[in-house]
């Protein structure tokens, strides 16, 4: 159901599965003001549907990605039936960003929109050469042809610059955003900082076993347990490192955990350490909501959420040395008045990244 007469504004993505770009664009909806569409040209899934069960706009064609014109007719009919203000396409699939051109001249009016949810070398899919063959110059073709793109976070911009050439004055930033209503900061004592928790998928980038290595060379007299909550890919090579490094009885792998809110809660330190340049850091925000004081590695977007040492620390990228001095330097020579500061702190920070700046933002982007 449309809210009023006012144009509609078109979101345009390539699934409706449970990816991060998903789970943000139904949260957005949740709360968002305007007339939002959500189109689904190929893949329904769990977010589609709960999107529908919440009485959101969605549109799912169901039609195949061959059929280019077929679906473009679609989007066009959509446009004109609700007479769509904006364009944003969510995805960076070529199939989508190919209606472009066709959608600008058909609608010179409507503003299109492209959205960087990650870094530029991730939307070309630098990690896979075949795709990287014909993904690169295709977002790039895109770029210069939308009227703004989106950006995540001012690093994410600054790739969007640097690999696409793009004109810094079409980029808008606009962090995402985390419900803060459903994080509560954390009841534990400041004390009681020995709980480690680190949330997110198990994939290379995410760096995971380098905070198993980091809890490795940890003194002995540091009491410590870390629970790991996710799946994925590298699930299988971070248990034979937990093994082989003799650490089952203080690392505990629970898989996707769906109370992640709780988790945090009984938590008292987060710990990310990716090898790769983060966009952004949703997980990071989330944790600094409930109180948590994150170590992190200074890569990508991270510093943008942590200032060092006072809502949080920073060390190197990937450096699970430096971590682990890290977490000794906490736990000898951090009284609990700093302690309480960096976790009061780190609450006012996730204030800025709350779901309600973002919407308020995109809302006004877009609208």
């Amino acid at each position: 159901m449309m809210k009023n007469n006012k144009r509609a504004v078109l979101h345009i993505l390539s699934s409706g599965d449970t990816g991060g770009i998903e789970i943000l664009c139904k949260e957005y909806a949740k709360h968002s003001k305007n007339n939002n569409i959500f189109l689904f040209p190929w893949r329904a899934g769990i977010v589609t549907d709960a999107m529908q069960k919440a009485g959101v706009n969605v549109v799912h064609l169901n039609a195949l990605q061959r059929n280019f014109f077929k679906t473009y007719f679609n989007i066009k009919r959509i446009c004109i039936e609700n007479k769509v203000k904006s364009i944003v396409i969510h995805h960076n699939a070529p199939a989508l960003l190919l209606y472009i051109p066709f959608l600008k001249k058909k609608f010179p009016n409507i503003k299109v929109y492209m959205y960087a949810h990650s870094a530029a070398k991730n939307m070309f899919w630098k990690s896979n050469y075949i795709k990287f063959m014909y993904y690169k110059p295709i977002v790039i073709w895109a770029s210069k042809r939308v009227d703004y793109i989106i950006a995540i976070s001012e690093y994410v911009k600054s790739t969007v610059i640097e690999e696409m050439k793009a004109n810094p004055n079409k980029i808008r930033v606009i962090y995402n955003g985390v419900d803060l209503r459903t994080y509560k900061p954390s009841t534990i004592e400041e004390d009681n900082i020995s709980k480690f928790v680190y949330v997110g998928r198990l994939v290379k980038e995410k760096g995971v076993e380098n905070i198993v290595r980091a809890m490795k060379v940890l003194p002995r007299d540091i009491s410590w347990h870390l629970t790991i909550a996710g799946d994925g890919p590298e699930k299988k090579n971070i248990e034979y490192l937990i093994e082989k490094l003799n650490l089952k009885d203080r690392i505990s792998m629970i898989g996707n955990c769906e109370e992640v809110p709780k988790l945090l809660s009984q938590s008292g330190i987060f710990l990310h350490l990716p090898n790769c340049e983060e966009g952004f850091g949703i997980t990071i925000i989330e944790a600094m909501a409930t109180g948590l004081i994150c170590i992190c590695g200074a890569s990508g977007a991270i510093p943008e959420i942590i200032s060092n040492k006072v809502d949080g620390l920073l060390v190197g990228k990937s450096n699970y040395k430096e971590m682990a001095d890290c977490i000794v330097e906490l736990f000898n020579n951090m009284n609990k008045t700093k302690v309480a500061e960096l976790k009061k702190a780190a609450v006012n920070k996730a204030t800025h990244f709350s779901i309600d700046e973002f919407v308020k933002k995109l809302d006004k982007t877009v609208g």
